[in-house]
């Protein structure tokens, strides 16, 4: 049994938010969802992580679009889990995260942020360039 987790975001219904659970619970993989009121809280209290119960919110500006970060899923788990979400309909221009340690005590959205950031950067963009440390948050080191 998995103790993997896919944090989501997801303004309005998509389609396919209701295949997740078909799909992902009978692997063991949890889906948490996230509250626009959540959208400034660090993503590793937002997983449940250690040292980071008592972190708080920065003020975050709502995201219009879905966003999936994938969680506590090894190597083998986690390229299942992508096929996982390719079959439950998932397009694959939504945006997709992995927790790191990196990215853990930034704010759902700051991840969001830099998700954008690389998007355009892979789409060629000359004006795009991934941000290390989202901008107004202290990380710590």
């Amino acid at each position: 049994m998995s103790s993997g987790m896919l944090l989501f975001y997801c303004p309005g219904r998509p389609a396919w938010l209701g295949k997740l659970r078909g799909v992902l619970t009978p692997r063991g993989i949890r889906l948490r969802p996230v509250a626009e009121g959540e959208l400034g809280l660090p993503v590793g209290r937002l997983a449940g992580l250690p040292g980071y119960e008592e972190a708080g919110a920065v003020p975050a500006e709502p995201v219009d679009e879905p966003v999936l970060v994938l969680c506590r899923l090894p190597g083998r788990q986690l390229d299942l889990t992508l096929q996982l979400l390719r079959r439950a309909g998932v397009p694959r221009t939504v945006l997709k995260a992995v927790l790191t340690e990196s990215n853990a005590p930034w704010s759902f959205r700051a991840l969001y942020e830099e998700l954008c950031r690389e998007r355009l950067a892979l789409a060629g963009d000359p004006e795009a360039h991934p941000l290390r440390e989202p901008p107004g948050e202290e990380v710590p080191r």
